[in-house]
């Protein structure tokens, strides 16, 4: 039987959703779970990257806007005009935003979950780490302030509409600035995806050979990088399997930093690992993670993180290597879970 350390060197390869190395790594998660005991279930979903392009579009659109109030500012007549162009470009982009991240997906490629569990009956806990990757020419770190940097050039586009003058055209520089930066984010498979998201599939083979015999099931979504679209299905298509139920979802476990406990819906469960983990407690970042999808179906629903900055500086890049990892942290955390779900 492998163990989660030897399957680390394996599955952190480049695995987009769809790809020859999606299959590969998909196959020998099943062959390790399967060595364990477990039955595993697979589950089907359309798969495409739609909600990041949206957010490339929106980016573009956001960028144009500036210059577009940029001009009109100079065109006799449009003086009055201004403000009611700002609102509604800003509050397009919003309902925009909202609309492509509720829409169905587009099939682009079929995304696969796994979900594996001992016996006839429901697990008491589930352990979730989406298997795929992703590249992008920002990384996460890049994104968030890309991000930053488009809400407050959206702030500076509606004040400067509002009173338009050659000094105030300043304030539309971070909004041409934060969308030029998000618009070319486009979504790739050129990251081995070590720290996002290898080192919380390593964890949790850790804690199943920690604890053998707690009442564990274990889903592995796919399409997590693409919007979170195998948690999604998972959550519409099978909720019986996670009603009343407690989910710690693992995702990006870094041998640096300390661990982070983002609560999505809190209970008994998610104290005891805060205790024993010593995390960080945390209710709002700016990260989109499959326990935001699971947690409206479940009992409660946590995710553990470990890291810092320079963690989120090579997420989604090239650079996220094996190497880069001595997986001291997924074994930490992948400890101190074991503990509070009664292994050793």
């Amino acid at each position: 039987m492998i163990s989660g350390s030897e399957l680390f060197s394996r599955i952190a390869i480049p695995r987009a959703t769809g790809t020859d190395g999606n299959r590969v790594v998909r196959a020998l998660l099943v062959e390790a779970l399967e060595a364990r005991g477990f039955t595993v279930e697979t589950q089907e979903f359309p798969a495409a990257p739609d909600s990041l392009v949206a957010v490339q579009l929106a980016g573009a659109l956001l960028g144009g806007g500036a210059f577009a109030a940029l001009l009109l500012s100079q065109l006799p007549g449009w003086g009055g005009w201004l403000p009611f162009f700002g609102l509604a470009l800003i509050a397009g982009l919003v309902i925009y935003l909202q609309w492509a991240g509720t829409r169905p997906p587009r099939r682009l490629a079929t995304g696969v979950n796994l979900m594996a569990r001992k016996g006839s009956g429901l697990p008491d806990v589930w352990l979730v780490a989406h298997y795929d990757s992703k590249s992008q020419p920002l990384s996460m770190a890049g994104r968030i302030v890309a991000g930053g940097i488009s809400v407050v050039g959206a702030a500076g586009i509606l004040v400067f509409v509002s009173a338009p003058s050659p000094p105030a055209a300043i304030l539309l520089v971070p909004a041409m600035l934060g969308g030029a930066l998000l618009a070319r984010c486009r979504t790739g498979n050129a990251s081995p995806g070590a720290l996002d998201n290898a080192s919380a599939l390593v964890a949790i083979f850790e804690i199943l050979d920690r604890a053998p015999n707690a009442k564990i099931g274990v889903l592995l979504p796919d399409a997590e990088e693409w919007g979170l679209l195998g948690a999604r299905a998972a959550a519409r298509e099978r909720p019986d399997l996670f009603g009343g139920r407690s989910i710690i979802n693992l995702d990006g476990l870094d041998d640096r930093g300390s661990p982070i406990l983002f609560v999505h819906r809190p209970g008994p469960l998610g104290d005891r690992l805060r205790t024993q983990l010593r995390a960080r407690l945390a209710r709002r970042l700016p990260v989109f993670v499959d326990g935001i999808a699971l947690a409206p179906v479940s009992g409660e629903c946590v995710t553990v993180m470990k890291g810092n900055w320079a963690s989120a500086r090579i997420v989604h890049t090239p650079r996220d290597l094996p190497g880069a990892l001595t997986l001291a942290g997924a074994k930490e955390v992948a400890a101190g879970v074991a503990a509070v779900l009664g292994g050793r």
